[in-house]
C-alpha cells in the first residue's frame, strides 16, 4: 500500500512539474526559518573584509569559486544588514533572512559593487529591500553588473528594490529577474539608472507603483521590463511610471511584454499577446506603452502567496489568539488548503479550507508561527512570523550627557542618553525639553538617542525627559533631569595709549570681571587691522588681567576690540578701544604758524617764494 501511494505521489510530482514555471521554482526555498544562524549585521569595505568574522562562510572570490554570505538572519533593526562598499572580488548573499530594519535601516546596502549575486533570500520589512546607494555623486561609488535573483522582497517600508540617485553616472547592466516583490510602497525604483533588466519577476500589491523608472537629471533611459507579473499595484494612478518615456517595457513581438493584472485590450487572433498597447504614464502629457501585453501571466499558472495577521498584536499568555490568513491570495485560482505548525517542528498542526483559527500559548515568549498555503493547481506557498506573547516595557532611559543637576553646560551642546528593550524591541523615544518642569515635549517617536535642541541661553536651568517605546506600543518614562548652562563672562575692559606713530609697538592690558562661576578665561583680541591674537592661554579672571603689545604699520584711527571665554566655552560681548595713528597734524601746523608770527621777514620771504612759483 505505502509502495502504491509512494508511486502515485511520484507521477502527480512529474505532472505538476511540468506546469510549474519558475516563479513556483522560486516559492520552495532550500531554507526554513528555524534553520537560520543569527549572526549581527555585516559591513564589508573592500575585499580583504570578506573574512568569516563577517559572515563569509565559503569561497575564494573567483568567477567559479565567489565569496559564500549564506544562512544568516539579520536583525536590522540598529543598522543596515548587509552593506558592501569597493567590492570587485566575485560573492553571492544567498538564503538570509534580513528583516525589520524599520523606517531607518535597509536591509541590503552596495556601494560601488561589481558582479554581485543576491539570491534565494527573505529580505523584509526594512527602509528599502535592496539598496544600490551613491555617496558624493561619483562614478566610483556606482554598481554595476550585478544579479537580483529568486528573493521574497516585501513589506518594505519604502521600496522592494531601490536605485539611489547618481549624478552625472549611473547604476547599470544589473539584471532583476525571478523574485517576488510585494507589499512595499514601489516594488522597484530606479533614479537615473540606464540599461538594466527587470523581467521574469511576480510584482504584486505594492502600495504605490509596481516599477518606477525616474530620469531626473540624467539616465532614467534604455532599461527593459518584460515578461513580468505586475498585479494589483498601485494608488490608483497607474502600476508603473516611466518619466523619461526612453525605457523598454516589452520584449517585441512574439516574445511579448509583461502581464497587467488591469489590462483591459482584446486579443482578437489569440496569439496571446494584446492588440492594444498598455499606456505607462510619463511625466507631463507624454507616454509610454508595452506594445505587446501579455493576455496570461508569464510562465503559467501562478503560485498562491500566503500571509496573515493576528489580533490581539500583543497577547498575553494563556490568551486567545485569533490568526487570519484572509490576506493570502492566489491570482489565477483559489486557495485549497491552509496549514498551520505552532511549534516549529515541521509538522503541521492544523489543515484546514478556514481562513480564521485560534490557539493559545501557555507561557510568554516570542514564537515562530508557519502557515502553509495550496492552491487547485498543486502550488504552495510557505510563511513564517514570529509572535511575541507576553511583553516586558522597555528599560528606564538614563542620561548620557548632561548628567542631572550638571552645571556648567555649554551653551553649544546635545542631548545624549541610552535607552533599551528587555525584550530586545526595537526602541523609540520622546523628547521633553523646556525651562520650566514638567517640560514640552519637541519630539516623537525618534530612534536615535541624541538630540541637539540648538543654541542655549546662559545662566539657564533646562529640564528633559525621555520616554521610550517599544513597537508594541508600551512605554517607560524616565525621570525628570535637569542642568543649568554656565553664565558668560562681562566684557573686559580696554586700557592703554588712545594715540601713537606707526610702526612703535604699545602695550594694552585687558581685564575681565570676576567670572560669575570664577573660572578661568581667554582672552581674544581683534587689533582693528586684520590681525588677531586669537585665543590666549586661560588665567584667572579679573585683575590684573591679561597684558599684549602691538604696533600698527600705517597711519589712522584703529578699533581694538576684545572679549573673554571661560573654560566652557561661555563667550562674553565684545568691548572696543579707539586709537589714532599717528598724532594729529593741525597741532604740528598750528606751532609752525605761530613760530612765524615771531620772524616777520621770514614770513615775508616766504610770501615772495610763494608768488614765484605762481
Amino acid at each position: 500500500m505505502k509502495q502504491t501511494i509512494l508511486i502515485i505521489g511520484i507521477i502527480l510530482l512529474l505532472i505538476g512539474a511540468s506546469v510549474v514555471s519558475s516563479f513556483s521554482i522560486l516559492k520552495e526555498k532550500s531554507y526554513t526559518y528555524s534553520t537560520y544562524l543569527d549572526h549581527d549585521p555585516i559591513y564589508i569595505n573592500g575585499n580583504d573584509d570578506f573574512t568569516s568574522e563577517n559572515g563569509v562562510t565559503g569561497g575564494s572570490g573567483t568567477s567559479y569559486d565567489p565569496y559564500i554570505i549564506e544562512g544568516w538572519d539579520i536583525n536590522a533593526s540598529s543598522q543596515n544588514g548587509i552593506i558592501l562598499r569597493n567590492v570587485s572580488a566575485k560573492f553571492v548573499i544567498r538564503n538570509c533572512y534580513i528583516h525589520d530594519g524599520g523606517s531607518n535601516y535597509n536591509g541590503i546596502v552596495f556601494f560601488n559593487v561589481t558582479y554581485g549575486v543576491i539570491k534565494n533570500n527573505i529580505i523584509t520589512r526594512n527602509r528599502n529591500g535592496t539598496l544600490f546607494a551613491s555617496q558624493g555623486y561619483t562614478m566610483k561609488e556606482n554598481s554595476t553588473n550585478n544579479k537580483i535573483i529568486q528573493n521574497n522582497i516585501t513589506d518594505n517600508i519604502w521600496n522592494g528594490i531601490h536605485f539611489g540617485h547618481t549624478l552625472g553616472n549611473h547604476h547599470d547592466y544589473n539584471s532583476i529577474y525571478l523574485n517576488n516583490i510585494s507589499g512595499n510602497n514601489k516594488g522597484i525604483y530606479m533614479v537615473t539608472s540606464r540599461d538594466n533588466f527587470i523581467y521574469s519577476n511576480n510584482i504584486f500589491s505594492n502600495s504605490k507603483y509596481g516599477v518606477e523608472l525616474f530620469m531626473c537629471c540624467c539616465g532614467g533611459v534604455d532599461n527593459k521590463v518584460y515578461h513580468n507579473n505586475i498585479i494589483n499595484n498601485g494608488d490608483g494612478n497607474g502600476q508603473a511610471f516611466d518619466s523619461s518615456g526612453w525605457n523598454y517595457w516589452d520584449d517585441g513581438y512574439p516574445s511579448g511584454g509583461n502581464f497587467w493584472s488591469d489590462y483591459t485590450g482584446s486579443d482578437a487572433n489569440g496569439d496571446g499577446i494584446g492588440d492594444e498597447p498598455y499606456i505607462i504614464p510619463t511625466e507631463e502629457y507624454y507616454w509610454n506603452y508595452d506594445y505587446y501585453p501579455l493576455m496570461e501571466p508569464y510562465g503559467g499558472n501562478l503560485p498562491p502567496f500566503a500571509d496573515f495577521f493576528w489580533t490581539p498584536k500583543l497577547p498575553d499568555s494563556n490568551e486567545t489568539i485569533i490568526f487570519n490568513a484572509s490576506k493570502s491570495i492566489d491570482y489565477d485560482g483559489y486557495i485549497t488548503l491552509l496549514q498551520w505548525d505552532w511549534d516549529n517542528d515541521g509538522e503541521y498542526d492544523i489543515n484546514t479550507t478556514n481562513p480564521d483559527v485560534t490557539f493559545i500559548f501557555d507561557e510568554a515568549g516570542d514564537y515562530p508561527v508557519t502557515l502553509r498555503i495550496h492552491d487547485n493547481n498543486s502550488l504552495k506557498d510557505t510563511i513564517t512570523k514570529t509572535i511575541r506573547v507576553g511583553n516586558q516595557p522597555p528599560n528606564e532611559p538614563i542620561p548620557i550627557y548632561p548628567l542631572n543637576g550638571s552645571i556648567n553646560v555649554p551653551h553649544i551642546s546635545s542631548l545624549k542618553w541610552s535607552g533599551d528593550d528587555p525584550d530586545g524591541d526595537i526602541v523609540t523615544f520622546d523628547l521633553f525639553f523646556g525651562i520650566i518642569s514638567p517640560p514640552p515635549k519637541i519630539v516623537s517617536n525618534q530612534s536615535f538617542t541624541t538630540y541637539y535642541p540648538g543654541g542655549l541661553d546662559d545662566c539657564t536651568v533646562y529640564y528633559w525627559q525621555i520616554v521610550a517605546w517599544d513597537e508594541y506600543g508600551t512605554y517607560t518614562k524616565g525621570p525628570i533631569w535637569s542642568f543649568t548652562t554656565s553664565c558668560k563672562p562681562d566684557p573686559p575692559t580696554i586700557t592703554g595709549p588712545t594715540n601713537g606713530k606707526p610702526g612703535k609697538p604699545y602695550s594694552y592690558t585687558f581685564t575681565s570681571a570676576l567670572d560669575p562661576e570664577g573660572d578661568d578665561v581667554s582672552y581674544y583680541i581683534d587689533w582693528g587691522d586684520g590681525s588677531t591674537s586669537g585665543w590666549t592661554f586661560f588665567i584667572p579672571s579679573g585683575p590684573p588681567g591679561y597684558s599684549e603689545s602691538h604696533s600698527w604699520t600705517s597711519e589712522g584711527n584703529y578699533t581694538i576690540k576684545a572679549k573673554v571665554k571661560d573654560i566652557y566655552s561661555a563667550e562674553s560681548n565684545w568691548s572696543e578701544f579707539t586709537v589714532n595713528m599717528p598724532r594729529n597734524k593741525a597741532t604740528s601746523n598750528s606751532f609752525f604758524l605761530r613760530f612765524l608770527d615771531h620772524f616777520p621777514l621770514l614770513h615775508r620771504l616766504l610770501d615772495i617764494w610763494r608768488l614765484n612759483l605762481v
